[in-house]
């Protein structure tokens, strides 16, 4: 019995450690909307620091109702905007999330995010780390 409860609390301790990634964010920003529009982006750099490549997998955020990984793509009729399940963010590399490439489409903005500055958006990965980040809002030109 105590070697149970010991292996449980090994356990516990070493997933409770590996929670946080250690992707870094740089300069996350979402693009403000008026009223009456409803969809917006989020868009920041990913640098994976470590010696294996991570997939961000999803985003979650409580300003919207919906939040999807999306890309533009080139095709023969011109540029369109498609969902992505994952980006590969590359070993000792990075990804560049920004208008007209990857980014985070917010889908049904709530209330909330008309009133306030930042948005919080929870970043998850495939190794089942995450990462919490706070993104400014401000408006497309900027």
């Amino acid at each position: 019995m105590r070697l149970l409860a010991l292996f449980g609390m090994i356990l516990f301790s070493v997933t409770s450690f590996a929670a946080e990634t250690k992707v870094v964010v740089e300069a996350p920003w979402v693009r403000g909307i008026e009223s009456g529009m409803e969809n917006t982006a989020a868009y920041f750099t990913l640098k994976n620091p470590g010696g294996e490549s991570v997939n961000l997998v999803r985003v979650e955020s409580s300003a919207a109702r919906v939040v999807e990984l999306h890309n533009h793509v080139h095709n023969k009729d011109g540029m369109k905007m498609e969902r992505v399940d994952q980006v590969t963010i590359p070993a000792a590399g990075s990804v560049e999330f920004k208008p007209m490439g990857y980014h985070v489409m917010l889908i049904g903005v709530k209330k909330n995010f008309m009133k306030s500055k930042k948005v919080k958006l929870k970043l998850v990965f495939s190794d089942g780390t995450t990462k919490t980040i706070e993104a400014n809002k401000k408006s497309y030109e900027e």
